[in-house]
């Protein structure tokens, strides 16, 4: 019975998705006359760019391997290229081994790991190349890296003390990164909302309510995809957003506070960037979050054409898949990668 009713009221959100999107694309017209019209929305005119740029992408992947009587690790960062590609050869970490501790926790600390890893190629990657694409937002980067701080604090174990020793070198890289003017972070999927607070601020009271009522069921990039044309862009103001991070040092050292006015500096970096709704060649709009003064739109062009930005889902993809092979090396059993 429970069962029934859950996809019943599945069904019922569905059908009020559906509703909702059809709604908006009737609305399109005037929303765009409404806001888009008198604003700041650009389109690409051409679609070059990757002659005149290096550009990079970059993401990781994990996975863990039950096996008794202990549990076998890996994770591989990946920088991917056009014409080359870069495996995560300039940290000391160890990519496979034994976790020692429980395995829940230890996933949590090895997803700290595998981004702390991005971090320091991606810094790594802006000596070589014009701009970094990081799969991901600013925010989800430091929010998992505070989880896995906070939980490798109270354990002892391979992971955990990996974690610990490069941990405030990840951090520094993390601040340097954002300086660099180098690096755009591309999220899969947001739970912002700043391009329908933007919208919104710009409508009349007469159509706000009525609008107001019908993004409530739809994402923030579903919005956006509704509105904007291909190859269309608007930049959008955020909303800054309070961070926190886990300090390794004992209240009142001089570490800790060296500690505290590194993050300080790193949370005001964070809520700074420019960000862009582009609506790519393939119908797919995506978040840009841009360090970079003048972001070459015509470049960004070159990497939308499906639902995922390019250079960062093929070093997903080629990251998973050495993951994959390493785990596979070491015991016959299935593997979980993400």
């Amino acid at each position: 019975m429970k069962y029934t009713e859950a996809l019943k009221k599945r069904e019922q959100i569905l059908r009020k998705i559906e509703e909702d999107i059809q709604k908006l694309e009737e609305m399109k017209k005037r929303l765009r006359e409404e806001v888009l019209d008198k604003l700041r929305k650009r389109k690409v005119k051409s679609q070059s760019g990757d002659e005149k740029y290096r550009t990079a992408g970059i993401d990781s992947a994990r996975g863990i391997k039950r096996y008794i009587p202990s549990n076998f690790y890996a994770y591989v960062c990946i920088s991917f290229r056009e014409k080359l590609d870069t495996y995560l050869q300039e940290v000391d970490f160890d990519v496979i081994g034994f976790v020692e501790e429980e395995v829940e926790l230890a996933d949590r600390i090895l997803e700290g790991l595998s981004m702390g890893a991005e971090i320091l190629l991606a810094w790594e990657e802006v000596k070589n190349v014009d701009f970094v694409f990081m799969d991901g937002s600013v925010s989800t980067f430091i929010i998992k890296l505070n989880s896995a701080a906070t939980a490798a604090s109270k354990l002892e174990g391979k992971l955990s003390n990996k974690l610990k020793q490069f941990y405030e070198k990840i951090i520094s890289a993390f601040v340097a990164l954002l300086l660099s003017g180098k690096v755009v972070f591309v999220p899969k999927s947001t739970q912002k909302d700043d391009f329908k607070n933007f919208v919104l601020s710009k409508l009349p009271s007469s159509l706000k309510e009525s609008f107001e009522d019908r993004i409530k069921s739809i994402s923030d990039v579903k919005l956006a995809q509704i509105i904007l044309e291909p190859l269309e862009y608007v930049r959008v103001p955020i909303v800054p957003h309070p961070y926190n991070l886990y300090n390794p040092y004992e209240e009142g050292t001089e570490e800790y506070y060296r500690f505290s006015e590194l993050t300080k500096s790193l949370f005001s970096l964070a809520n700074s960037p420019e960000v862009f709704y582009f609506k790519g060649i393939g119908e797919y709009t995506y978040r840009l979050e841009s360090f970079v003064q003048n972001l070459p739109m015509d470049l960004i062009a070159q990497y939308t054409f499906g639902k995922t930005f390019y250079l960062t889902t093929e070093a997903d993809r080629r990251a998973k898949d050495y993951v994959k092979t390493l785990l596979k090396a070491s015991f016959p059993i299935e593997e979980e990668i993400r």
